[in-house]
């Protein structure tokens, strides 16, 4: 079979997007991936970027349906390795292979991802460092576990008989930058903790309401208890659920606080207490996206699976630069340095995996902004130029 020619590829990477390839010319789009897949694949598009977004939303999640979130399973071998980003601010669209043998045009140092990193900090100011090997904790009548079921000894649960007997009664579970970890609840509510984030919650649900507070970005299943709502406290708004999943991104530094309805149904309120009536809480339906900002709550229909994309190991790209760089910023705990101003229009769109090292990462963003950025990476920091 000869290898397709540029034009031929251009025409497949655009009905892959579209979901149109047929066996014999998915056949061919591997041959060039297996043999000679070095450069960028660059077409023209006529839909809007609401429009492309979509499609490559649709084209990702047929891939993924019935299957295990983990980036080898999600994709055929050939999108296993690749991102597509596209650059909404010069209009171009680009299919990259990225393979981690390559190396940027530019002299990086890698950094590594990220991974499982927390620590407990307990009621008398006890740090204990949770194992980066397991992938979360559990409490439940038989005190602290890891979710495989090992004891957490070191917090002085290992005597007690049930979780009223803790001599601890709440904790905060924190990650740092690059960490994430996964906590369930004594009510068997699971949290997954994204970098740079932490959940100050008790060791059980004793009263008439189960509530904790979160900094940073949480995904949570709540586990449904009529009697017992839930509620989650953080900078300047308060969710009450009763049973669902949604994600939470309430970092400090960005403009606002983002939830994010998966399905089932949650009450946002403002927590400040000179909040106006008409503006104090709103309930979210599935796939509508909630923004606090300077008392206000404003509401979006959004693709729900994007926000929660970083608890499946992947980065989904949607915003503008400033954002999107401080995602990374967490996930590698790496400084972000601008010596040039910006567009703050220039927006990069796509998915790729939060396993790659950084340098990767960098050379295929500044390839998807046609090279109208430029990223260096020294000594843990990422510099921003025109």
């Amino acid at each position: 079979m000869n290898k397709p020619d540029k034009d031929q590829l251009h025409e497949l990477a655009d009905k892959w997007m579209k979901g149109t390839l047929t066996p014999q010319e998915k056949e061919r789009l591997d041959q060039w991936y297996d043999t000679d897949s070095s450069g960028p694949l660059m077409w023209s598009s006529d839909d809007s970027e609401a429009q492309l977004f979509e499609r490559l939303s649709k084209t990702f999640k047929k891939r993924a349906l019935g299957r295990q979130p983990s980036i080898r399973s999600l994709w055929p071998r050939w999108i296993a390795a690749a991102i597509v980003l596209i650059a909404l601010a010069t209009g171009v669209y680009y299919y990259t292979n990225v393979s981690e043998e390559k190396q940027p045009s530019q002299q990086f140092v890698d950094v590594l991802p990220g991974g499982n990193s927390a620590s407990l900090t307990l009621e008398d100011g006890r740090v204990v460092p949770l194992d980066k090997n397991k992938p979360g904790i559990t409490i439940d009548n038989a005190g602290f576990t890891y979710s495989d079921g090992t004891p957490l000894a070191g917090i002085g649960s290992e005597s007690a008989q049930s979780a009223e007997a803790f001599p601890i009664q709440s904790v905060i579970l924190s990650t740092p930058l690059a960490g994430q970890y996964q906590v369930t609840l004594s009510d068997g509510s699971k949290v997954w903790l994204n970098a740079g984030s932490s959940l100050s919650y008790p060791i059980g649900f004793y009263d008439s309401e189960r509530r904790v507070e979160l900094a940073g970005e949480a995904y949570f299943e709540i586990a449904k208890d009529s009697g017992k709502p839930f509620y989650i406290v953080s900078n300047g708004q308060e969710v009450q659920v009763l049973g669902t999943r949604f994600n939470i991104e309430a970092y400090p530094e960005e403009s606002g606080i983002k939830t994010t309805l998966v399905d089932g149904s949650v009450k946002i309120s403002l927590a400040q207490p000179d909040a106006l009536p008409s503006d104090h809480s709103i309930v979210l339906k599935p796939g509508q996206q909630s923004t606090v900002r300077k008392g206000n709550i404003t509401v979006d229909e959004v693709d729900p699976e994007s926000a929660i994309a970083w608890k499946n190991g992947l980065f989904v790209f949607n915003d503008n630069l400033h954002h999107t760089l401080a995602q990374i910023s967490r996930w590698y705990d790496v400084k972000i340095e601008y010596q040039d101003v910006v567009d703050e229009n220039l927006t990069l769109i796509g998915k790729v995996s939060r396993n790659m090292k950084l340098s990767s990462l960098l050379h295929y963003m500044e390839e998807a902004a046609g090279n109208n950025i430029k990223f260096t990476l020294a000594e843990r920091r990422i510099i921003v130029r025109k």
